[in-house]
């Protein structure tokens, strides 16, 4: 999950995320001057059990929380000849270790402090290597290291970096933001559907990566954002219904049952009237990326079409271009606590550029962590982590 320079010239929707702003964040206005205390979450329960299904309506009443993004003082950075990229995107197993990937078609790994100690594969076409192309990295909770890469294959690695298989099950979930891997290996994606329009899961761990199930509890789930959870479930976004003013998150089981339907209302979240100039530039309202941590909080990234889009034309040049695309398009960030049924912090509307510049860009999946580009004394990229913390108002 990573923040490129600048938009595309494709669509911007759910799905896409990745390659405009894929976002891992937090914000706080100046004028909230929020403590140092943390956030007391009173009311919430153990994970729910995958019986009847609940549906709730998200307590919106005054937020008592803010979230703020605290840099680590851990640096991934280039250190000597043996790491001369430090890769785009990074994860994390229970060790605290952590992957990075990089332009070489390798697996970095570094110290719970940032230390490099290895690196994992090689380019190439057999048994633990990479193909040409961008990468994307999993750990799961046996902390084995799952890597997607340019061959269009998902090779699998035990937790001493020790290649186990290989699969082509599950080759065109590439984008974080509408994939997940479960503790148990079992990968979750609205990119790959069957021909009756069914969301996919593949069981990664097993030589074979075959198809476990093909759940279709929601209309439309092309490109929906997925955040895999604890206990074999995973979270998956809505879109605004009808007129707008709410959208919905719906908590599953990797075979498709449905458990939880969380609603929140939003005024702000309704479907936009205008349109832009450009043909290739359209925004739907949407929740565009979620993840959820081991206590019961889920973030949710939401994008909203404003007035500016009309001022999107195909004509502009391409810092025009850029510009008007991120006057246009406002993100909503939620935390909300599923298992209370709470919203604890919000914020928005924020710019593309603001989250970007001000915070980071990309988090560590089943984590409130992340991580931000910095450049380094000798100009080298690296990537910090953040934590995202709750504080009280």
């Amino acid at each position: 999950m990573r923040l490129p320079g600048s938009f595309p010239t494709h669509t911007l929707a759910t799905g896409l995320w990745s390659s405009i702003f894929c976002i891992a964040l937090s914000t706080v206005a100046a004028s909230q001057s929020p403590s140092t205390r943390p956030c007391n979450r009173t009311g919430s329960g153990a994970a729910p059990a995958n019986v009847a299904l609940v549906s709730i309506t998200i307590d919106t009443r005054a937020a008592a929380c803010v979230l703020r993004a605290i840099a680590s003082p851990v640096l991934l950075a280039p250190s000597d000849e043996r790491v001369t990229d430090i890769g785009l995107h990074a994860v994390r197993n229970s060790k605290g270790e952590i992957f990075t990937d990089n332009r070489h078609n390798q697996v970095n790994v570094f110290d719970p402090g940032g230390k490099f100690l290895r690196t994992i594969g090689r380019p190439g076409g057999g048994p633990g290597e990479f193909g040409a192309g961008a990468m994307r990295l999993a750990v799961d909770d046996a902390d084995r290291l799952y890597v997607r890469h340019g061959n269009r294959q998902w090779s699998v690695f035990s937790r001493a970096g020790d290649f186990l298989h290989a699969t082509a099950a599950g080759q065109h979930a590439f984008d974080w933001e509408t994939t997940c891997i479960t503790g148990k290996g079992i990968l979750v994606t609205s990119a790959e559907q069957t021909p009756d329009g069914r969301a996919q899961t593949y069981n990664l761990a097993m030589r074979a990566g075959a198809v476990t199930a093909a759940p279709r509890t929601m209309t439309g789930e092309a490109q929906r954002a997925v955040a895999c959870a604890s206990g074999e479930r995973y979270w998956i976004g809505g879109t605004a219904q009808s007129d707008g003013g709410a959208y919905t998150l719906e908590l599953r089981t990797v075979t498709g049952q449905k458990i939880k339907t969380l609603t929140r209302s939003a005024p702000w979240f309704r479907n936009s009237s205008s349109t832009a100039g450009d043909a290739a530039f359209k925004v739907v309202p949407s929740v565009a990326m979620l993840t959820a941590d081991s206590t019961g909080l889920l973030l949710s990234v939401v994008i909203v079409p404003n007035s500016s889009i009309s001022k999107v034309t195909a004509g502009l040049n391409r810092a025009a271009r850029d510009s008007a695309r991120d006057a246009a398009v406002d993100v909503y960030l939620d935390v909300i606590d599923e298992r209370a049924g709470k919203l604890l912090a919000t914020a928005g509307p924020l710019r593309m550029s603001e989250v970007k510049r001000n915070w980071f860009g990309g988090l560590i999946p089943g984590t409130l962590s992340g991580y931000r580009r910095e450049e380094t004394a000798e100009t080298a990229s690296a990537l910090r982590l953040v934590d995202l913390k709750l504080y009280q108002r």
